[in-house]
């Protein structure tokens, strides 16, 4: 059968959008595929197409070389086209921006998948809502597995998401030449040098420095990377990524040894008091330190560590213990003081909840409680719904006029009604981890080590303990 084309008689200009580089040549959503589909429109509604832009970029984006460039010389066509509703954008509220400034050049917009975008019109308006909700959801749930993945080649392969390359290190091998000047700038941190200092002494000798000259930025990130310890962190909290929630780490090869790297921790906090020696938490002192939590106020429980002394004179051994830092009066702070003043012995605390933990695996409703699962984030269906409850409104005009019999007025409305009601009830997703059996096959495998510390940065653990002794275990990790 052949398919009827109208000669072109308007201009059109196309724009086009992969996410990756990688994506250009897809079979399925690459470059050569959007320009067929929209020829073949084009073909078919009498456009000519006789410009194309194209960015290699994230539809969440709402900044774009060639979108920026299409939007201010679409004036100069009738028609600005895609293949498809989501190349415009991934996120409702940037899609609805796009079009919305593309109209005001005075151009139509047409996809290639739904025809002429026209916002006065109420199934168009309706249809270009849900395809963009539909878009925002789609890469939802396609970042959410792309993380996945990334979560367990880290978690469960034991290997960093993309090998390690900055300072001290080449395609995942340690680059020994900068790696020894690594270890003197911990040295001289060991010392009590500052980061100026260093940094001054760094550019006098001429250490070796990618691109610029050594910066006290470059020192101090280097100093507090625990990737120069032999520790790879993936899901680090940044602002505007999240809260870090679902951190997770595994082993590389140390440029530092750990002892020195934590040595070098104190020092600096130490500096950072005016001088004044810090409060130990070591590791393999306090395995749990800012992961015990006050079931009173809510606050951390500080780890303290007291040596013996002539103010001690009965106390004959070092004691290390966690309390509530909210039972002291500090400088500047404010409010109540808690009251739950229990100090927890370091040396019980820590196998009471390594028990608590292997508790977990013969108890899978104490194990679901304990698990951290996301609540899923809503959509933004409010376009699509005021788009419904306009052409609503219209339709009953419509009706009073006689445009409508009854009759169709009726099921009309059920339709629209119908079509609402499935956007605003929110769906029925049980809170529940995908398997329980992996979970709970995971923290055995976890348990099997015998670092405390390092299992609970696996599990990402915090444990809330109540003054009436209840302790409630949270595992965001799994």
């Amino acid at each position: 059968m052949e398919v009827k084309t109208t000669a072109p008689t308007r201009t059109a200009a196309l724009y086009l959008r992969v996410s990756t580089a990688a994506q250009a040549g897809d079979e399925r959503f690459g470059l050569a595929v959007q320009t067929r589909a929209a020829q073949q429109y084009a073909q078919l509604h009498g456009l000519q197409i006789v410009r194309t832009f194209q960015d290699v970029i994230t539809g969440t984006r709402a900044t774009r070389q060639e979108l920026d460039t299409l939007l201010n010389v679409a004036h100069q066509y009738d028609a600005v086209l895609v293949s498809a509703v989501d190349r415009l954008a991934r996120r409702t509220a940037i899609a609805y921006a796009v079009l919305e400034e593309l109209l005001e050049t005075g151009a139509e917009v047409h996809s290639a998948d739904m025809g002429l975008i026209d916002p006065k019109d109420e199934m168009s308006s309706m249809n270009f809502g849900v395809r963009s909700v539909f878009a925002q959801s789609e890469h939802m749930r396609i970042a959410k597995r792309l993380r996945g993945g990334m979560l367990a080649k880290v978690r469960e392969a034991g290997r960093p998401v993309i090998p390690p390359s900055g300072y001290g290190w080449h395609k995942g091998e340690i680059q020994e030449e900068e790696a020894q000047w690594i270890r003197q700038i911990y040295t001289w941190a060991r010392e009590g040098q500052s980061a100026h200092a260093i940094t001054t002494e760094l550019n006098r000798l001429g250490a070796p420095r990618r691109g610029a000259r050594w910066s006290e930025s470059s020192v101090k990130y280097i100093l507090a990377n625990p990737l120069h310890k032999g520790q790879y962190v993936f899901g680090r909290a940044r602002k505007g990524r999240g809260d870090g929630r679902d951190l997770v780490t595994c082993t590389v090869p140390a440029i530092i040894p750990p002892a020195d790297w934590d040595a070098t921790q104190r020092v600096i906090q130490g500096r950072r008091r005016g001088g004044r020696p810090g409060t130990r938490t070591d590791a393999h002192e306090f395995p749990l330190a800012k992961r015990l939590h006050c079931g009173q106020c809510g606050g951390t429980l500080s780890a303290v560590t007291n040596e013996p002394g002539p103010s001690r004179p009965k106390q004959r051994t070092t004691q290390r213990f966690y309390h509530c830092y909210r039972i002291y009066r500090r400088d500047g702070s404010r409010g109540e003081l808690c009251t739950h003043r229990r100090y927890y012995n370091a040396r019980t605390i820590h196998p009471f909840i390594l028990d608590q933990l292997r508790a977990l695996l013969t108890d899978d409703a104490a194990l679901m409680a304990a698990l951290d699962v996301p609540t899923p984030q809503p959509l933004d269906v409010t376009p699509a719904i005021a788009a419904i409850d306009k052409r609503l409104k219209n339709l009953k005009l419509l009706a009073l006029d006689g445009g409508l019999s009854p009759t169709e007025y009726k099921e009309t409305r059920q339709e629209l009604e119908a079509q609402r009601d499935a956007l605003t009830t929110p769906a029925n997703v049980p809170l529940q981890p995908n398997n329980l059996t992996q979970a709970r096959d995971r923290l055995a495998q976890v348990l099997e080590g015998e670092d405390l510390a390092e299992m609970a940065r696996t599990l990402d653990l915090h444990v809330t303990l109540h003054p009436d002794g209840r302790t409630d275990l949270k595992l965001a990790a799994l």
